[in-house]
């Protein structure tokens, strides 16, 4: 396995108040990253709509039907 670049960690990063902050440390990335999730949403939303259309797709396909 690579080494993980230094402003990324394979599981949670801890502020200096405790809170739970994710796997990418946001003030080292900023710069460097297009587009950022927060923390608490994430991708969550977006992956749930990508599963629901993998849903449909596999109900249609199973189905044999045009929707």
């Amino acid at each position: 396995m690579l080494p993980l670049p230094e402003h990324m960690d394979k599981g949670r990063i801890f502020s200096a108040s405790t809170f739970l902050r994710g796997g990418v440390d946001f003030e080292k990335i900023k710069e460097l990253a297009g587009w950022l999730t927060s923390v608490p949403a994430g991708i969550g939303p977006v992956v749930l709509a990508v599963l629901m259309c993998n849903v449909l797709y596999a109900l249609k396909y199973s189905l044999n039907i045009d929707l």
